[in-house]
């Protein structure tokens, strides 16, 4: 994310919204803390406009809990070892966003869900 201030000459100066290091137009990733720096543009109310990184509104791990939770369910009807690895696989991307509970749960029923489909799958098989 940049923060963009104009000065009175009309130039602009970005700064990383992280650590508040000055950054180049073109600098993909602030060179002092490694924040993304690309790009949507939102205005600021003090004449300052800010950057906000694309995909920003799923940082905090919806699509992976949804994807999670339906790889779980398939785990039990369909190819368990597949699809509980799978919501093993959400479960921990979803850790890693922040959601350390829910991450850890869903990858403990990832692991259960392919046990048990293993297990429905030998009642029903024969």
């Amino acid at each position: 994310m940049y923060i963009v201030k104009f000065n009175k000459k009309g130039g602009i100066h970005l700064f990383c919204t992280n650590c508040g290091v000055k950054c180049s137009n073109e600098d993909k990733f602030c060179h002092q803390c490694g924040t993304l720096l690309k790009q949507d543009i939102a205005i600021d109310g003090d004449s300052s406009v800010q950057f906000q990184s694309q995909g920003q509104n799923h940082q905090d791990g919806t699509v992976y809990i949804v994807l999670g939770w339906i790889l779980f369910g398939m785990s039990l009807l369909f190819v368990p070892i597949l699809f509980g690895a799978g919501s093993v696989i959400m479960g921990y991307l979803v850790k890693k966003r922040g959601r350390e509970t829910h991450g850890t749960i869903m990858m403990i029923l990832g692991v259960a869900g392919g046990i048990l489909g293993c297990i429905i799958g030998a009642a029903v098989g024969g």
